[in-house]
């Protein structure tokens, strides 16, 4: 029974030291991704570029204060000098982080709104009905050809009295007359062919760009979507994004200090007990 005991204190003191590990590692990483989004974030505050590498080096400096100091603390407290100047460093990380993360949600509003006005413009061309082609032409070719008839009605009387000449003209014109007539049918009936063509195809191209468009939450924006099924109906959807960036800005905040702190406690407190185990004599 001693063996047993011994062999699953064991067991738990080596799973313990591979949480520990992890938990280190973790904290390691967030740390990292900390530090270049510190590194990347306030050299864009410079348009020229002649202060980026001093504002990169401000950020990792940010950063890496934001992982130290408050690892520090939580290990061996220090005294107020270090809480107040981590609270400095956390509120200069903390900006990095929040706009990093509103600016993101904007590119991404962005995007989900452009999708949103191209899919509505698409449906608008699916639903659509051929535009009725002007047929102007006609009625004018028609008023004319009316206006030669009566013209060659009263040119050309029926006792011939006039002159001939006179009365062929009127002929003519009405002949003429006729014939553009004739004309501004023929093109308007393939006016209104070709109108109805161009629907039918753009009425497939729609259809066919409907179906590449990425397919978006009911409610316009997936973050959004997330939080707001997580709390309360009564709270604003406007709060929604900055749930997103304080739980980004805490994440980033405490989340390294945090993780190393419990790694290290896993590692360090079976030591003593691993002493004692070591020097306690053979069962027979």
């Amino acid at each position: 029974m001693v063996k047993q005991s011994l062999e699953l204190h064991d067991l738990l003191v080596w799973c313990r030291r591979v949480l520990g590990v992890v938990l280190i590692g973790l904290s390691i990483v967030l740390y990292i991704v900390g530090l270049n989004l510190n590194a990347t974030f306030w050299p864009s505050l410079d348009p020229t570029g002649e202060s980026k590498g001093i504002l990169r080096a401000g950020g990792a400096v940010i950063e890496s204060v934001n992982y130290v100091v408050p690892s520090a603390i939580a290990l061996a407290p220090q005294g107020s000098f270090l809480w107040g100047f981590w609270s400095v460093t956390m509120v200069m990380g903390a900006t990095a982080e929040a706009s990093y993360v509103r600016s993101s949600l904007g590119a991404g509003e962005v995007s989900r709104q452009t999708t949103i006005n191209e899919r509505t413009r698409l449906l608008g061309i699916v639903d659509s009905i051929v535009k009725p082609v002007s047929n102007d032409t006609v009625k004018y070719a028609q008023a004319a050809v009316d206006t030669a008839k009566a013209t060659a009605k009263t040119d050309c009387p029926k006792n011939r009295s006039l002159d001939l000449e006179v009365c062929n003209k009127s002929r003519a014109a009405l002949k003429q007359a006729e014939i553009d007539l004739k004309k501004a049918s023929e093109m308007h009936d393939d006016d209104v062919r070709r109108a109805d063509q161009q629907h039918r195809d753009d009425v497939a191209d729609a259809q066919a760009k409907l179906k590449d468009l990425p397919v978006i939450s009911a409610d316009k924006n997936a973050v959004l979507a997330g939080i707001m099924a997580l709390v309360p109906v009564e709270v604003p959807e406007a709060w929604a994004n900055r749930i997103v960036a304080v739980l980004w800005v805490v994440l980033f905040s405490f989340g390294p200090c945090l993780l190393l702190r419990s790694g290290l406690v896993l590692l360090i407190e079976d030591l003593p007990s691993l002493e004692t185990t070591e020097q306690m004599p053979p069962v027979n």
